[in-house]
């Protein structure tokens, strides 16, 4: 997919009401700008507090060979605490994001926000709805890769929550991944804890959550969720664990959405290798392991592999690993052999093609690891024709 990024963040002349906005398009690692075949057009529109579009402002094109869209917009008079919206494609091949105007005299903010829809009416209808429930995710403006949503994480969370009964048109394309469904959907024994590395801005980790929850399957499939990553990862996380416990639209108690245990933990796999520890990650016995986007850094796979053993070695004997990668280059393929080496094996596949604009396919992958000597016998799936259409506003999951 390739991801709608501002560069900086939005100023308003006050006195001209001027909006400047200066965007770029491009993948996930930010490699490759968005070249397509014919313009696509780039809509910017104002949001008023209730999240209702008020106004299109801007409708601009991004054509093969730009870089940069610069943008400078004449705002009514009264826009003075609105969001500028800038969505995506309806078929998901752009994401689409939005932010705050700048206050007079306010801090700039260094963030904007991915507005994620993850359940609609059973009529399957695709508009959002006052009572839609979505994951708000935040991530940093500018042109670093840290910090923000990348492909597998967002393809993987609604595949998830597709799996658990988010979507409403009833297509079951994960029917053949039967042992990760039922640890998702099962609360047979006691809730599932699930426990995240290398969690970014949270959003797999916060997927499941909703997955978990009542709203999805009628009972509390998912008890705890632990998000863990290195210490600069924690402030864009928690971020995003507090905006999605209130995300249900026109719900004035949205704060009572029965979600899982959502919380965050530094983890360095240098020190969890060796089975070191934090004390929250220390507390539980954990269920799933889910990994997104982790393997791209081949000289930190013998680090990631061995915390997952040293999690094994502190938990259930029957811990499972949920991991989703795009593959990015053949060198991410010493994982299986390091994870085979440890006593790992591939217990289930399957794979879900990428929708994109201009570029040769690609497709995330998905793999169940569990115990070798439990293993009974590999699984694989081809799953779906793309991710699933949304609306003109929101990236559609589920």
């Amino acid at each position: 997919m390739h991801y709608i990024r501002l560069l900086r963040p939005p100023s308003l002349d006050e006195t001209t009401r001027l909006l400047k906005l200066v965007l770029t398009i491009t993948t996930d690692l930010g490699d490759s700008f968005l070249c397509p075949d014919e313009p696509v057009l780039i809509a910017v529109y104002l949001v008023t507090d209730s999240i209702v579009i008020t106004k299109n402002i801007s409708r601009s094109v991004w054509s093969a060979g730009m870089r940069v869209l610069k943008l400078d917009l004449s705002l009514p008079a009264q826009a003075v605490t609105n969001i500028a919206e800038i969505p995506f494609d309806t078929t998901g091949r752009i994401l689409g994001l939005s932010v705050s105007f700048p206050s007079p005299g306010a801090e700039t903010r260094y963030t904007a926000v991915r507005e994620l829809a993850i359940h609609t009416q059973k009529n399957g209808d695709c508009d959002l709805k006052e009572d839609e429930v979505v994951l708000q995710i935040a991530e940093e403006i500018g042109e670093s890769i840290d910090r923000h949503v990348w492909d597998a994480g967002v393809v993987t969370t609604g595949l998830i929550l597709d799996m658990c009964g988010f979507n409403a048109t009833g297509c079951d394309r994960w029917c053949n991944m039967p042992l990760l469904r039922g640890l998702l959907t099962s609360a047979a024994k006691r809730p599932l804890n699930v426990i995240e590395l290398g969690c970014g801005v949270g959003i797999l980790g916060i997927g499941v959550a909703h997955a978990g929850s009542p709203a999805s399957n009628e009972v509390q499939n998912v008890g705890r969720v632990l998000l863990t990553d290195l210490a600069d990862a924690e402030e864009m996380t928690r971020i995003n664990i507090g905006s999605n416990t209130q995300t249900r639209r026109g719900d004035a108690n949205a704060s009572s959405l029965e979600l899982p245990l959502l919380d965050f933990e530094e983890l360095d796999w240098e020190d969890g290798q060796d089975g070191v520890f934090g004390c929250k990650a220390s507390a539980t016995n954990w269920d799933l392991v889910i990994i997104s986007d982790c393997t791209y850094n081949v000289d930190m796979l013998s680090a990631l592999v061995k915390t997952l053993s040293a999690l094994r070695a502190a938990s259930e004997p029957e811990l499972k690993v949920m991991l989703a990668t795009k593959p990015r280059h053949s060198s991410e393929g010493a994982l299986f052999d390091l994870m085979a080496a440890e006593g790992w094996s591939i217990l289930e596949n399957g794979s879900q093609p990428l929708p994109l604009l201009g570029m040769e396919e690609e497709r995330v992958e998905i793999y169940l690891f569990g115990n070798s000597d439990a293993s009974p016998g590999s699984v694989s799936a081809e799953v779906g024709d793309g991710v699933k259409h949304g609306s003109t506003k929101k990236r559609k999951l589920g």
